[in-house]
């Protein structure tokens, strides 16, 4: 399939319009009756001449001291307690662990364990993971690795900190309606979205593809003193190097491909522009308050809308330069498409 460059008939999708439930392919041609109701991807919005920000100055981190170190606990310095999220491949815990990161006494933690302990496949994952995020400096806005359980006799542990106000997703749905003013609710989404921004741009400077960003795989924690949330970018189990960033179709396990790149879905290779559009995806689902993207498309039925340029639409009362910027992530040449630096950049001005 070959992407169209020619944007004339170019239209967005109406996921939510009103009561209506089921998306619905709105044209934003001359001759559409209502085509304040749709944006068409006509104009860059970024100037490719503009000079990259320096990397982030990350406060000083306990967790960072121990980078260096061993994270090698034993399964009996854990308690399980009770399961958070129960998948196909993996279950993920509270738990109680003693004695991990420094730290004197039990902490309250988060444990990632294959479903079945003789599933070698998941395990070897799992393992793979637990090296990815061994790789990668510890960083502010990304949820911080604890421990690791790898000794032979004992179950394969991912241990990571405790998330208090659960994945973004789940906060935006359930949490989000407790703020009533419009401006405070405008700036913990816009905090949000800069959070996961800035994580994005971090990994993009250690070489590192996430492939699989979505409200789900953003943690959101409450630190004491502090008066907004913060969200930091959690599961690796799809990551990759740049170097090596593999194709969708040639995965065993794919990521959601609701979030995942026109071009990617066309078998084209994850790049760093591919995670630009999937935090495209991600901010349009930040700002209709955990929406699910393209929801009643099939996956060849969305390659079908690419193909045609066809976009979401603005979410209700979201800024126009926030859905501008999700518009210029959404470009159909991967170059054209800003670079994370970029949209740190842009969500700064508009904070």
């Amino acid at each position: 399939m070959n992407e169209i460059d020619n944007y004339d008939d170019a239209a967005t999708l109406d996921v939510f319009n009103g009561e209506q439930e089921t998306p619905r392919v709105e044209n934003t041609s001359a001759d559409y009756a209502s085509p304040s109701l749709c944006v068409p991807l006509v104009t860059p919005m970024l100037n490719t001449d503009r000079e990259y920000a320096q990397p982030d100055v990350i406060p000083e981190d306990p967790y960072m001291k121990l980078r260096e170190h061993v994270f090698e606990v034993n399964s009996n310095q854990t308690c399980l307690k009770e399961v958070i999220h129960s998948g196909k491949f993996y279950d993920i815990y509270k738990a109680d662990a003693w004695f991990v990161a420094g730290q004197d006494g039990v902490t309250s933690v988060v444990i990632k364990t294959p479903k079945d302990v003789a599933d070698k496949n998941s395990d070897a994952s799992l393992r793979s993971e637990i090296e990815t995020m061994k790789s990668i400096p510890p960083n502010g806005h990304l949820v911080k690795l604890l421990a690791t359980c790898t000794k032979e006799g004992n179950p394969t542990y991912l241990i990571m900190e405790f998330a208090n106000n659960g994945d973004l997703k789940e906060f935006l749905v359930c949490h989000l309606t407790r703020i009533t003013s419009v401006t405070d609710h405008h700036k913990q989404l816009l905090s949000f979205a800069i959070d996961v921004a800035k994580g994005m741009k971090y990994l993009a400077e250690q070489k590192i593809l996430h492939r699989c960003l979505s409200g789900k795989h953003v943690l959101v924690f409450h630190k004491q003193g502090i008066a907004k949330m913060i969200g930091k970018i959690s599961n690796f189990g799809y990551a990759s190097s740049v170097t090596n960033p593999g194709r969708y179709q040639d995965m065993e396990k794919k990521p959601d491909y609701r979030w995942t790149a026109s071009e990617v879905l066309m078998n084209e290779q994850f790049s760093l522009a591919s995670e630009v559009w999937s935090y495209g995806i991600l901010l349009w689902e930040i700002y209709t308050i955990g929406r699910v993207p393209y929801e009643a498309f099939t996956e060849h039925e969305l390659i079908e809308e690419f193909i045609k340029g066809r976009r979401l639409v603005s979410p209700e009362k979201c800024p126009d330069n926030v859905f501008n910027l999700m518009l210029a992530c959404w470009k159909s040449k991967p170059g054209s498409r800003p670079t994370m630096i970029d949209v740190v950049q842009d969500l700064d001005v508009i904070k």
